[in-house]
């Protein structure tokens, strides 16, 4: 044990972080850089330190340390490799500190996730594990406890890489010959050929597969059966899904890796064509997935779409009954999210500005509806809906429920009515939750009433954050909605009867409250006519 000793007399260690079979990991201090940051040193001890050994531990420890290397400066969900040294036959590899909790925390044995959410949670590992495999480097140790979600932005953050560890399992067998003498990865989460220590990136894959089961059914990989005859594991009967989602999943843990996606790439781009595709026949809305500059150059392609006849996500809950096309509501459902401990309430002169970027929106969509209503008939009675706005502080705890809409002196001019026509249109809801102290979001689309929408969003919300503090940033009728956040943790939410609009408002109102590098996250554009 290292705790209260300094490595090259440099690395103070603190704390120990994690220990295991392959070594042990230390929280540490750099006393070389000023104000002492944190750091993570890992030590690497292999079992066998006979001669013949080292010289071989020392070299796949080169070597790794260089693939380590490149992918944390490469991209920012992959920790910076910041030293590697050898003292007294051990090797250390000094890292990142990632700052959040692993994802085996947030969702433990027992928890089960929606469908939505787990394709959210699938679509985060694969982007970044993407990544990875279009280095040609296989993680082999993927599983909940080496999925970090970063406190500062949300975002997964792939940990300890199982190459590594290569290192430590060298030994030698009855004939002399040195070679690997215990198979990488963890029980559950490794696929037969990885077993037999001939892993694939389709090995991976099956791993991602695998905490997607888990996910969904609340039970530890390494408890669930298998087929007898053909090694396939049995999970359909533990969880209802859609078939499209079920397909995807299957198709990701099959027991032979040739009948698997052969790489995260491959698999993510089944996702992304899931979420595009019409499940069940429920209309759904059209979404753009948008992701910070900072990983551009480095993330795999994201597939969007800008269509709004198309279908990306399967409904977050149980299939609504599909709703039709309906002229956008100009009701402005806006609110901000920005970092507790600097915003602790709304100032007057911002939500002045705020009410004057809904107001904009709000008269360019009204614009938009006044041809349409020329041909108003006399017998149509129709009911003018008050324009009311929702208000979340971003400070305080919310409630099950987002209160009631109250109307404020600030609110939008009432609108003209919209005329009831011979075939009456079905209003779609939908609503972004947001949780200001983990940036973890829900979101929700095609339900029929604001409190169905805004209950499941905080529900989608809490189910990954478990913080209590997931608040509705914003609902909305038959238009888009659109998420901007900042790294600093500042965020803010727009609607508009267009996609650029709703985007465009976001990102003011994030900046409004602080944010810096604003970034559209996420834009979702429920059904309606132009």
């Amino acid at each position: 044990m290292f705790v209260g000793k300094t490595l090259r007399n440099r690395y103070k260690i603190l704390k120990v972080l994690g220990s295991g079979g392959f070594g042990d990991t230390y929280l540490a201090q750099d006393t070389d850089l000023p104000g002492n940051p944190t750091c993570v040193v890992k030590q690497l001890k292999p079992k066998d330190t006979s001669p013949n050994v080292l010289p071989i531990a020392k070299s796949l420890f080169e070597r790794e340390a260089e693939y380590l290397y490149k992918l944390g400066n490469a991209h920012s969900q992959i920790p910076k490799l910041f030293a590697h040294f050898e003292e007294n036959n051990e090797f250390f590899l000094v890292q990142e500190f990632v700052e959040g909790h692993s994802l085996a925390e947030e969702i433990p044995i027992g928890k089960r996730l929606s469908e939505s959410a787990t394709t959210t949670l699938l679509m985060e590992i694969l982007e970044v594990l993407s990544f990875v495999h279009q280095n040609n480097v296989i993680h082999r140790d993927i599983k909940l406890a080496n999925l970090m979600r970063r406190q500062q932005d949300g975002k997964i953050v792939l940990i300890d890489f199982g190459a590594v560890k290569d290192i430590t399992a060298l030994g030698t067998d009855s004939q002399g010959h040195t070679d690997v003498t215990v198979s990488i990865g963890s029980p559950g989460y490794m696929p037969s050929e990885q077993a037999r220590g001939k892993p694939r990136l389709s090995s991976d894959v099956y791993a991602v597969g695998m905490i997607g089961i888990q996910a969904l059914t609340g039970i530890a990989p390494d408890s669930l059966q298998e087929d007898a005859n053909t090694g396939e594991i049995l999970w359909r009967d533990r969880v209802e899904v859609s078939n499209p989602f079920a397909e995807v999943l299957q198709k990701m843990v099959f027991y032979h890796f040739s009948q698997r996606y052969k790489s995260a790439i491959e698999a993510l781009q089944a996702v992304q064509t899931l979420c595009a595709t019409n499940i069940n026949n429920n209309i759904a809305p059209t979404e753009v997935i948008a992701y910070p500059s900072s990983a551009a150059n480095s993330s795999p392609t994201i597939i969007t779409n800008t269509n709004r006849a198309t279908i990306p996500e399967s409904s977050p809950t149980t299939p609504q009954t599909p709703t039709k096309p309906q002229t956008p509501d100009t009701t402005p459902h806006v609110t901000v999210s920005a970092p507790r401990q600097s915003f602790p309430s709304f100032q007057p002169v911002v939500w002045i500005v705020l009410t004057g970027f809904i107001s904009v929106s709000a008269a360019i969509a009204t614009a938009m509806l006044l041809p349409k209503l020329t041909n108003r008939s006399a017998d149509n009675n129709p009911q003018t809906e008050v324009t009311k706005t929702v208000t979340t502080s971003p400070t305080s705890s919310p409630s099950p429920e987002t209160p009631e809409p109250i109307e404020t002196a600030t609110s939008t001019p009432e609108p003209p009515p919209v005329v009831a026509t011979s075939n009456p249109i079905m209003a779609s809801f939908g609503a972004i939750a947001r949780s200001p102290s983990t940036q973890a979001k829900g979101y929700s689309w095609n339900f029929t009433s604001q409190k169905e929408a805004e209950t499941r969003a905080l529900s989608e919300c809490e189910s990954t954050s478990k913080s209590g503090d997931c608040q509705v940033l914003m609902w909305t009728k038959n238009a888009c909605m659109s998420l901007a956040e900042s790294p600093n943790g500042s965020a803010g939410a727009g609607w508009s009867a267009e996609q650029a609009a709703a985007e465009t408002t976001a990102k003011q109102v994030c900046q409004q409250y602080k944010g810096t590098d604003c970034t559209i996250t996420r834009t979702i554009c429920l059904p309606y006519q132009q």
